[in-house]
């Protein structure tokens, strides 16, 4: 909401009455393709109210990504949703801290996850949530890269640092993973001789902050007294749940966000299976579609432009690399947030081709 907000607001200023492109671009049409699959499995569903309630979030996720495409057509807009990508990400990091803190840091207790997620109105439930601060750490980086010392590129940088603080204070696995992915993700693509060192880096900032802590998060990765610690503990038998019910309905699924009704985890910590689970082949065959074929138009923009507009769109491949990843092992559209960012990613590559297709066209609309 704080995005779609922040959105609108940006949009608005920078109004401009132009005739739709977005309506003709394939990844436009993949979507609406994808949304028309989820709405025959929620007709299908084994609970149908639930299926429908759960995916309404679906709905303002839309309206950001059309926002996005139709609005944003400026090097200076994009860089202003960039900038409140940075935004939002630190005040939210600032905002757990501040939980954190006044919670005498018993920020990972059955009760503290409890007040976490009514501090943040369930958008963020759990310390896994927190991987929405790593997926938003490009968008912070090319704008720390572009002028480091300019305001914007010192709260960028401020941006990045409160919220890998954040990321490894609360202990989130997949987070801290997904953030050491996105963060290498777009060194290798801006500075790729840079990149080990950036490592380096962030891997002593990592274990410097964890030590002041004790090494908690060191431990919730492997502990070496037990060993069976690990980011897969329990994760495996939920993906053999979902994979058990898959083939109850293999064509439309089970109905969106029905796998409570098979086991008590409401989601199978795997936003593939998920898919798979609640849309069958049908929605998994195009959801699969979408994500390809965005990266494809990504790495194509990422080769073919130069300037501002490649730094855009490596953020926005770097942003999507990471989400992909951390879909393996955690994810699900039963989080407002995971919807929200990837139609906002969708929004953001499909606004960056047809800038580049208009370019090249002379500027032609």
């Amino acid at each position: 909401m704080i995005i779609l907000v922040l959105t609108s607001i940006v949009s608005t200023l920078f109004y401009t009455s132009q005739k739709p492109f977005s309506n003709s671009h394939r990844i436009t049409s993949i979507l609406m393709l994808f949304l028309i699959a989820m709405a025959g499995s929620i007709l299908v569903s084994m609970n149908w109210s639930r299926s429908f309630n759960t995916s309404v979030t679906f709905l303002p996720a839309l309206l950001i990504y059309f926002m996005i495409v139709e609005q944003f057509t400026s090097d200076k807009e994009i860089r202003l949703l960039y900038f409140c990508f940075s935004a939002t990400a630190l005040g939210i990091s600032i905002a757990a801290l501040y939980y954190a803190g006044t919670h005498n840091f018993e920020i990972n207790s059955p009760k503290g996850a409890h007040v976490l997620a009514r501090t943040f109105s369930y958008i963020i439930a759990s310390r896994n949530d927190l991987t929405f601060l790593s997926i938003m750490v490009p968008f912070s980086f090319v704008l720390a890269y572009q002028k480091p010392l300019s305001p914007m590129g010192l709260f960028a940088i401020l941006s990045i640092i409160i919220s890998f603080c954040t990321v490894v204070l609360f202990q989130s696995r997949g987070a801290t993973l997904t953030f050491f992915i996105t963060l290498g993700s777009i060194s290798f693509f801006i500075e790729p001789r840079k990149v080990l060192w950036l490592g380096l880096l962030s891997i002593l900032l990592f274990l410097v902050t964890d030590a002041l802590l004790g090494f908690p998060l060191w431990h919730r990765f492997y502990d070496p007294i037990t060993g069976s610690e690990g980011i897969l503990s329990g994760r495996i038998n939920l993906w053999k749940v979902a994979w058990q019910h898959i083939f109850n309905a293999p064509i439309l699924g089970n109905g969106p966000h029905t796998f409570c009704f098979f086991n008590k985890t409401p989601w199978p910590h795997n936003l593939y299976l998920e898919v798979l689970f609640g849309h069958g082949l049908v929605g998994f065959s195009a959801f699969i579609s979408l994500l390809l074929y965005t990266g494809k138009s990504a790495w194509n923009l990422r080769k073919k432009t130069s300037g501002e507009i490649r730094l855009f769109a490596v953020a926005a491949l770097a942003a999507l690399i990471g989400f992909c990843i951390s879909s393996l092992i955690e994810l699900s559209f039963l989080r407002l947030w995971v919807t929200v960012s990837l139609f906002m990613l969708l929004g953001i590559i499909v606004r960056l081709s047809i800038t580049h297709k208009q370019t090249n066209n002379g500027g032609v609309n």
